[in-house]
C-alpha cells in the first residue's frame, strides 16, 4: 500500500465513522470472548458488557474525543458488505511530540487472522499520513501471539517489556510496549514494492 494511496479503503476493508446507535449491538456481544474483552478493558476485570455499558463506553470515548482532541475511533467494515468486524482507536495522541498510541481490535478471532493485517495497514497509513504522527505505539499482552504477530509484521519494534504487568488464568504475564517510525513504516512500504 503506498502511503499516497485511498486513505480509507484497502483491498478487502474500509475504515467508517463509529456509529453509536448500530456499533455497540455488535461489539456487546464480542465482549463474552475473554480475550477481546481483556483487550478492551486492560486495567479492569474482563467481563461481558451489557447493551447499557457498551453504549455508555461509547459516549466516554465520543466525549474524550471532543474534549480533548487527542484520541479518534474508527469502525472497520468489509467493503464487499459493509459488515463491522472490529475497530481502530487511537489514545493520547501528543501533537506537540507526534506520538500517538493504536488499538486494533478485531471481533472474532478468525477474521483477526484474515484482516488484521490489512487494518493494520490501513490504521498506520491514516496516523502517518492524515494525524502526522512520526511515532505510533502499541501495548501487546505476552500471551496475545497473534497481536504480538501483527505488530512485529508490520514493522514495530519491542521497546519495553513490563514484567509481570498483567494478570490472566492465574498467572503474571509481561506486557510489551511495540514502537513504529514514520520513518520505518516508509521504509517498509518500499520493500513491499520491490
Amino acid at each position: 500500500m503506498k502511503i499516497n494511496s485511498q486513505l480509507f479503503e484497502g483491498r478487502y476493508l474500509q475504515i467508517s465513522a463509529i456509529d453509536p446507535d448500530q456499533d455497540p449491538q455488535v461489539e456487546v456481544n464480542w465482549t463474552y470472548d475473554l480475550d477481546y474483552s481483556q483487550e478492551i478493558m486492560p486495567d479492569g476485570p474482563a467481563h461481558p458488557l451489557t447493551l447499557f455499558e457498551m453504549k455508555k463506553q461509547y459516549e466516554e470515548w465520543q466525549k474524550g474525543a471532543e474534549e480533548k482532541r487527542d484520541q479518534f475511533n474508527f469502525g472497520f467494515h468489509l467493503r464487499e458488505d459493509d459488515r463491522l468486524i472490529g475497530f481502530m482507536r487511537v489514545h493520547w495522541v501528543s501533537w506537540t511530540n507526534g506520538d500517538a498510541f493504536l488499538q486494533i481490535n478485531i471481533g472474532e478471532p478468525e477474521m483477526q487472522t484474515k484482516y488484521g493485517a490489512e487494518a493494520m495497514r490501513l490504521a498506520l497509513n491514516y496516523l502517518f499520513q492524515e494525524l502526522n504522527v512520526f511515532r505510533v505505539g502499541m501495548t501487546v499482552p505476552e500471551y496475545n501471539l497473534e497481536k504480538k504477530s501483527l505488530c512485529e509484521g508490520a514493522g514495530f519494534v519491542l521497546e519495553v517489556n513490563r514484567k509481570q504487568a498483567c494478570y490472566r488464568e492465574g498467572r503474571l504475564w509481561d506486557r510489551y510496549l511495540y514502537g513504529l517510525l514514520r520513518s520505518e513504516f516508509l521504509n517498509g512500504l518500499a520493500e513491499e514494492e520491490k
